[in-house]
């Protein structure tokens, strides 16, 4: 949204046109919201998934570059959550604001797991990656290696037609439940 700056005060016409207008947007709210959660309903029906739709998450797989393959090959695109282990496989426990993160999830992302897993793997290299990855930049950036071994990261995805939907969604939840974002989605 542009913000317009004046060198003069609004006339009585324009003032009582933008104040019709504000309290419009006011009434329409709660509509907007409700065809916002009915998209994100209709997204997670149309969903693809292991089960004919259903919505399940994937085993989680390492993210260390001596892993065989991408374990996102070839699936299309979807929604991704990293996690950090311990050396047991454990995940590593986050504090939140509002809680401990058990699950140590320290990013969620979308968009195609091909490619976006593969970028993700260069994490565990001791060079910088090919390509740009938030939570690459931010590992660096803020020496996340302080909460453990980046060789220890894990993947977890869920394919859907509707990726970045999902992805708010589940950024939403999480903020919910934990008070903040996680650590690598945390904009700068």
């Amino acid at each position: 949204m542009k913000r317009i700056i004046r060198d003069r005060k609004l006339t009585p016409e324009e003032a009582a046109k933008y104040n019709a207008i504000r309290e419009q947007v006011e009434r329409e709210k709660p509509e907007i919201t409700a065809r916002i959660r009915d998209r994100v309903a209709a997204a997670r029906r149309t969903e693809i998934g292991d089960n004919g739709g259903s919505r399940t998450w994937s085993e989680w797989f390492s993210l260390d570059i001596k892993s065989p393959r991408n374990p996102a090959q070839n699936l299309g695109t979807g929604v991704y959550r990293i996690r950090l282990t311990d050396s047991t496989g454990t995940p590593v426990t986050i504090p939140r604001a509002l809680g401990v993160d058990a699950d140590g999830i320290i990013y969620i992302g979308a968009g195609n797991l091909c490619d976006r897993i593969g970028i993700l793997m260069d994490i565990t290299r001791d060079e910088p990656p090919k390509e740009f990855h938030n939570l690459a930049t931010t590992w660096r950036r803020f020496d996340l290696s302080r909460l453990g071994d980046r060789r220890r990261l894990q993947v977890q995805f869920r394919i859907c037609k509707n990726e970045f939907l999902e992805e708010q969604q589940e950024l939403v939840d999480y903020k919910t439940r934990f008070g903040d974002m996680p650590v690598g989605n945390v904009k700068l």
